[in-house]
């Protein structure tokens, strides 16, 4: 599971000679577009998105123990509020032709990792049961049919889960 706050990894770094060297990211799996990847360089007080900069490059100085060692780097992985999940719409309409309603719902940067699980209460909102549910598949628009309705009142809200089931 992904920190909602930001997840640290300390990286240690070492070389038997004085020099120029650099830390590269081949490949990155499993970590998806909504968390940002950042290397901080905690010697110089600098740090680069891995996600847009695949290499860094530093020095090594055996004379100074803070080029080296496991305090000079960390990986910090942290969520981008830009690529925040947002649901855009989420509408009920009964449906004239046969005894069903259609809930319909728009999101953004919901990718696939949230779960949509569609509930309805029948007593005015002091329970509610589950109708149906949908796995996101970065489509942006998705609908369920109730095809139980109760004559009377229905309620629908609709629970998004997350990533990290939350």
């Amino acid at each position: 599971p992904f920190a909602v706050k930001a997840q640290k990894i300390p990286l240690s770094v070492s070389a038997t000679t004085d020099g120029t060297y650099s830390l590269n990211m081949t490949e990155l799996k499993g970590i998806p577009q909504l968390f940002n990847v950042w290397l901080k360089d905690n010697f110089l007080k600098d740090s680069v998105n891995m996600r847009t900069t695949s290499s860094y490059s530093f020095s090594i100085l055996h004379s100074d123990t803070s080029t080296y060692g496991a305090n000079r780097f960390v990986l910090v992985i942290n969520q981008n509020p830009d690529y925040a999940y947002r649901l855009l719409s989420f509408n009920a309409t009964k449906d004239p032709t046969v005894r069903a309603v259609q809930v319909a719902w728009k999101s953004q940067y919901e990718d696939n990792y949230t779960q949509f699980i569609v509930e309805k209460s029948v007593d005015n909102g002091q329970t509610f049961n589950v109708v149906g549910s949908v796995g996101s598949v970065n489509l942006g628009s998705y609908s369920l049919l109730d095809t139980r309705p109760i004559v009377g009142q229905n309620l629908y809200r609709l629970k998004q889960i997350d990533i990290n089931n939350n």
